[in-house]
């Protein structure tokens, strides 16, 4: 199938497909990929594909006794409905492992620190380093997420900009923004034993910013037709005088950050989108690298108690060359996604728990951004 067919479809089913009232097929997401899990700038013109995300690709007699459709089945049958022609060769099965899901990071790692140690406390401020909103959470939970970059108004007043769900505790819509909740860096997850005695108002010390805005997520509402849908999780915060040094634009080991990247496209010739390499640098995992594998996709994505569906989603796997098993871990939230020549393409927010089998250096993670623009 061309690139398009298989996005229309989605467009037109998507929502259908990952109904949870109607839970037939197991798929917790859906995205334009290959037949293989090969970088999806390779893909041939005709030979893209639907790619059909599900916690654990079962057995016919596994999807029999549960009451289940097989995906494949599922999605061609739904194509037929709608006058789509899909044949089983047009839908490949992708395992997780786990629902996709989007939280700060709550573990601890003090004695495993990334190989460029972005958890630290940092004199000048710059994307890629570990901050937190301990607003409702410290000290009884200890989190942590990423600064992804910053930007300017026309006021040339600064902006630190990360994930709703990292800096605005995950906000939905009606929820009032406090301009007075402070991000602090490190994270408190970060924090050194010495200073978790702190009463909160005592966490000023480490004020970076505070929080200005977001765009709420719109949760999942089984009653709602057509199904609330988001596309970013973001918010951002001012950032506020003091003694902290800036290198707004220069990520640790990752380099300068050069400006927003161009939407993808297909070539008019060859009918194969345009994509580069991608990495990020992040507050758990550091620096690493991916290959895009997926495009245009809709995912439902778990907080904490309730879920949000997200579409124009990019997916991302680690490269064979990635320094560590996996592209992200929880924490990196917040992350921007760059491409190789050092653009902004979108921002890490989700993932999953396990490896899709036949990737290389398989990970523990496959997150999603939201691309930066879309031919």
């Amino acid at each position: 199938m061309e690139f398009r067919e298989v996005m229309d479809f989605i467009n037109k089913a998507g929502e259908c497909i990952i109904d949870t009232e109607a839970d037939v097929s197991n798929i917790i997401g859906v995205a334009v990929g290959g037949r293989d899990d090969e970088p999806i700038a390779d893909v041939e013109h005709d030979e893209f594909c639907l790619v059909a995300f599900v916690p654990k690709e079962l057995s016919d007699d596994d999807l029999e006794g549960q009451g289940l459709i097989d995906p494949r089945d599922a999605c061609a049958e739904l194509g037929a409905a709608m006058n789509q022609h899909l044949d089983r060769k047009d839908i490949r099965v992708v395992e997780v492992g786990d629902v996709f899901k989007a939280g700060a990071y709550t573990g601890s790692d003090h004695g495993n620190p990334p190989i460029v140690n972005t958890q630290k406390w940092f004199q000048t401020l710059r994307p890629g380093i570990g901050i937190a909103n301990p607003v409702g959470t410290y000290p009884a939970e200890l989190v942590g997420g990423t600064a992804g970059f910053f930007v300017e108004d026309r006021d040339h007043q600064e902006y630190l900009v990360s994930c709703n769900h990292v800096i605005a505790r995950a906000r939905q819509p009606g929820e009032r923004i406090d301009p007075e909740e402070m991000i602090i860096q490190p994270a408190t997850r970060d924090l050194p034993g010495s200073d978790l005695v702190l009463p909160l108002p005592d966490l000023v010390r480490f004020r970076i910013a505070k929080l200005s805005g977001c765009v709420p997520i719109r949760p999942d509402d089984p009653t709602a037709r057509p199904t609330p849908t988001n596309e970013v999780d973001v918010a951002y915060a001012r950032i506020i005088e003091s003694d902290r040094e800036r290198a707004l634009g220069l990520l640790p080991f990752g380099g300068l950050i050069l400006g927003s990247a161009d939407p993808y496209e297909v070539d008019e010739k060859t009918g194969k989108l345009v994509l580069n390499h991608v990495y990020k640098v992040g507050r758990t995992t550091a620096y690493t690298e991916g290959i895009v594998t997926q495009l245009g996709g809709r995912q439902k994505v778990h907080y904490d108690g309730w879920s949000a569906t997200f579409i124009n989603q990019i997916v991302v796997r680690p490269t064979a060359d990635n320094p560590r098993s996996g592209f992200s871990a929880e924490g990196d939230s917040g992350s921007a996604l760059l491409t190789a020549d050092h653009k902004i393409a979108g921002l890490i927010f989700s993932g999953r728990s396990t490896q899709v089998p036949g990737q290389p250096h398989p990970g523990g993670d496959a997150p999603l951004a939201k691309p930066n623009g879309q031919d």
